[in-house]
């Protein structure tokens, strides 16, 4: 038969039930960290391709508008695109 004085040389060796849920707790807490860590990284990058999306969108019309005016200059120049 299984005596106390067994039980607590087994309980040193084994994980207990509040050993398993203070990893448990500690493992979930680390996790929401790490994940909101990944999130604020996530946010960076959005920002920056939404910023370099916007600031295409400007050029491409920067473009649009020079090529209007080479265009107009080249009517009233009698020159046409070479």
């Amino acid at each position: 038969m299984i005596t106390d004085k067994d039980i607590l040389k087994l309980s040193k060796v084994f994980v207990t039930k509040e050993d398993l849920r203070e990893s448990s707790c500690e493992l979930k807490e680390e996790i929401k960290k790490e994940f909101s860590d990944l999130l604020t990284s996530v946010d960076g990058y959005a920002k920056k391709v939404d910023d370099y999306h916007q600031e295409m969108k400007m050029l491409g019309n920067k473009v649009d508008r020079n090529e209007n005016r080479i265009e107009k200059l080249e009517l009233k120049t009698g020159l046409e695109g070479q």
